[in-house]
């Protein structure tokens, strides 16, 4: 009896006491025959409720929706219920307190538009073919974040930055195949979070000030960044105070500067990440402008295998960082350079082949005689991201060096009629690129046997003529293969 008792209790607590919940179907049905109906006749603290189907027209977009506490799905599967906004926004006011999405997939819409001082929070959603996801379009309490994302899909969107607002907190998501820069905003939080394959002519996450916010920054913990095609993943354009923390990230095959800004942080602490192959198209490793008095600290990091590019660069006014237990290595114009050439050998900075398992296929774990774990240096630490994942890398395919070649993600992606095509390769190479539809048909020929140089090369294939669907690009260097998805979209 004290058990029913106390669950009883703890669903009054979660659900809230007198809170309703106000069912809506795709066909009509339910409480209510759309999901603006079920919103107007909500009170404080309700939940909207979608059953399964795909949601459209009007009255299930453009909604005004400040009133209630959480629009959710019943299944809580974002690919079973859906919102398909048909090039309309999804929400044109997020609320004025906490405001909770879950479960739900947005489909073919612009963003929700956030215009009150609080908090929407987005759960185990899932937004494509968007263009952009949520900005926040007054500034909001000093505390508060304006949006938060945990758990979140968000892929093949555009409509650049999908995320604004003076405070994001963003965990446990994935962000892939975008075409526009993601975040601007002035305090950003994210864990645990992927960005792979979105390319752009704007940096991926930029931090900036708005006049009520006189200092921000970024705190990026086990985020993995990988294959994206931008001028810069993380910028900092702040003012005095501000700071970036990154610790575990991974930041792989990105084509040109990781971090980078015109002014960029007071105080930069980099920890236990790695850095590998990334620069095939220039670009920097670290790109420091900072100024004077800037604390500047890289701990236990690997730095290594860059295609292009420097490992750092540095203004006129910026402090020389300190590079404390760290392994630059494999980069093409030198590892321990003027200013910090005098900082190898103290302590365990080192430039000594890292040993990864697979980094050519993006396995930055280390093999078991990799001088990066703390059983193989003198220091007893761990540098890098990644623990041991194997054994002798002697033993195991595609480690240590960069793989002899590699496609990127074709740009645009989806596209309509054509796409550019780009590849790098570690040496000279015989390459041969074909593209073969759905059923494995050849239906292109761009490159048949043809020498090709060390370093990037890139085509463009006009696919006119050729049905919607997703195509295979192959790519064969001598004996190396990698292979890629195209989606053509009419």
């Amino acid at each position: 009896m004290l058990r029913i008792l106390l669950v009883a209790t703890l669903i009054l607590t979660a659900t809230g006491a007198g809170a309703a919940i106000l069912v809506v179907h795709p066909d009509g049905s339910g409480d209510y025959p759309t999901i603006q109906d079920a919103i107007d006749a909500a009170a404080s603290g309700d939940t909207v409720e979608l059953a399964d189907g795909v949601f459209t027209g009007p009255g299930n977009r453009d909604l005004a929706s400040y009133p209630i506490g959480r629009l959710r799905s019943a299944s809580g599967d974002p690919s079973a219920c859906a919102l398909d906004a048909e090039g309309h926004t999804y929400c044109t006011d997020s609320g004025s307190n906490l405001y909770v999405v879950e479960g739900i997939g947005f489909r073919n819409g612009q963003h929700f538009q956030h215009h009150h001082a609080g908090t929407t929070e987005f759960r185990h959603c899932r937004f494509e073919n968007s263009d952009g996801v949520a900005r926040e379009y007054f500034s909001v309490m000093e505390g508060a974040i304006g949006f938060r994302l945990t758990s979140c899909e968000i892929m093949n969107c555009f409509g650049a930055p999908l995320l604004e607002a003076a405070q994001l907190d963003i965990d446990l998501c994935r962000f892939e195949s975008n075409q526009a820069r993601i975040v601007f905003g002035t305090t950003i939080e994210v864990t645990g979070t992927d960005f792979v394959g979105n390319f752009s002519g704007d940096d991926l996450l930029h931090v900036y000030n708005w006049d009520t916010y006189p200092t921000g920054g970024g705190s990026f913990t086990d985020c993995l960044f990988q294959d994206n095609d931008v001028p810069r993943i993380l910028v900092f354009n702040t003012t005095a105070g501000s700071f970036c923390d990154i610790d575990g990230c991974r930041f792989v095959g990105n084509t040109e500067t990781i971090i980078g800004a015109p002014t960029l942080v007071y105080e930069l602490l980099i920890t236990n990440s790695s850095f590998v192959g990334n620069g095939t198209g220039g670009g920097f490793d670290l790109e420091l402008d900072t100024p004077n008095g800037a604390a500047i600290d890289i701990v236990r990091s690997i730095f290594a295998f860059r295609q292009g590019g420097y490992l750092l660069y540095m203004g006129a006014t910026t402090p020389i960082p300190l590079f404390t237990d760290c392994n630059h290595y494999g980069n093409p114009f030198g590892d321990w350079l003027h200013p910090i050439a005098d900082q190898l050998g103290v302590g365990c900075n080192m430039s000594e082949d890292p040993a990864f398992c697979d980094s050519g296929a993006g396995d930055l774990t280390l093999s078991d005689v990799s001088p990066c774990l703390p059983e193989n240096n003198d220091c007893g630490v761990l540098i890098g991201a990644e623990e041991q994942g194997c054994s002798d890398p002697t033993t195991v395919p595609g480690t240590g060096a960069p793989a002899l070649a590699r496609l990127e993600p074709n740009c645009p992606n989806p596209f309509n009629p054509a796409t550019r095509i780009a590849f790098t390769l570690a040496e000279p190479a015989a390459v041969s690129l074909h593209v073969y539809d759905a059923a494995g048909r050849l239906v292109a020929i761009l490159l048949e046997g043809e020498a090709r140089g060390t370093g990037r090369h890139a085509l463009d294939w006009d696919a006119e003529g050729l049905p919607s669907g997703v195509y295979l690009a192959r790519l064969v260097a001598d004996d190396f293969t990698d292979e890629q998805k195209l989606t053509l979209l009419r």
